[in-house]
């Protein structure tokens, strides 16, 4: 019966690690094969939002915002910032790009015409069910008041990260509430596409730190985890450099193309999430892999 339950977790968390990866080629044959049948390639991903890829674009987006919140990341740092780009991921799906009018490749007329009164609702169903799922979090799963004094959770870090995060999406509410037609229409996609992101670049980081910890911990100098940290510096290079150049060309006047930028990005999102899962594939989170294997890092802060 032990044995049966074990594998059984084991293998909904290997499921639960491999599924931003499906959803991340999912949505890139979406985008492709829309491309294809179009015969001419939108000005950005986000586009194809107006598109026959509609459905697509949503649902990867909101599968893959589920998939952040639910996997427990290594630390109560990683977590936090987990939760944080789960959620803005939910924004980047429901609210589209601001084009008036929408222009697409080859002029094509718009499949999806998203009205501001719909898109104000699923934006209320987002902000509702995170704070539901937040009290949730913090009262029954996780219990503030009962957090031990030593708790990861009452790091400086964490405490600063979580209310820089609380502090977006008050912010963004704010913006909804008081000018949703105005400002939150034509700018909460981006902020949120840039944040979520912006949280992964940190999550890159923090792994690529991890395994460069383990390296110096090794007495093996084991080539897979060499590997792993060329892996996420590729990945944190490509993810910063298609951000900047996204931002860029989004500055400039019209309709910029930045579908070649966006594409780097993911492709960088997708090289993170594959390297983390391959290095995590036998473990819950970085600790019990040293574990299993014997590494014991040196403190932060140590020569060699």
């Amino acid at each position: 019966m032990a044995t049966g339950t074990d594998d059984s977790v084991r293998n909904t968390y290997r499921y639960l690690r491999a599924a931003p990866l499906a959803l991340t080629v999912f949505l890139g044959l979406g985008v492709w094969l829309q491309s294809r049948a179009a015969d001419c390639v939108e000005s950005s991903i986000s586009a194809t939002y107006y598109t026959s890829n509609h459905a697509v674009f949503v649902a990867a987006l909101c599968a893959i915002g589920v998939c952040l919140i639910a996997y427990q990341g290594s630390s109560p740092f990683e977590d936090v910032v987990l939760n944080l780009s789960g959620f803005l991921a939910f924004l980047v799906a429901m609210v589209p790009t601001f084009e008036d009018p929408v222009r697409l490749c080859r002029d094509a007329a718009a499949v999806i015409d998203p009205l501001p009164a719909s898109i104000r609702l699923n934006v209320a169903a987002v902000f509702g069910a995170a704070a539901v799922a937040e009290a949730v979090r913090w009262v029954f799963v996780r219990p503030l008041w009962r957090l031990p004094q030593d708790s990861q959770y009452r790091r400086w870090y964490v405490l600063v990260v979580a209310g820089v995060g609380y502090l977006l999406v008050l912010f963004l509410a704010w913006r909804y509430l008081s000018d949703f037609e105005g400002w939150f229409v034509r700018n909460a996609h981006n902020w949120s596409a840039v944040s979520m992101f912006g949280g992964i670049v940190l999550l890159i980081l923090i792994n690529g730190v991890g395994a460069v910890r383990e390296i110096l911990g090794s007495p093996a100098r084991r080539t897979r985890t060499v590997l792993a940290t060329a892996a996420y510096l590729v990945s944190a290079l490509g993810m910063i450099g298609g951000l900047a150049l996204t931002l860029w060309r989004r500055s400039a006047q019209g309709v910029p193309d930045v579908f070649g930028a966006e594409v780097v990005v993911i492709a960088a999102f997708a090289l993170f999430w594959l390297t983390q899962t391959l290095e995590l594939w036998n473990a819950t989170d970085r600790q019990a892999k040293r574990d299993a294997e014997g590494i014991v890092v040196p403190p932060l802060g140590a020569t060699g």
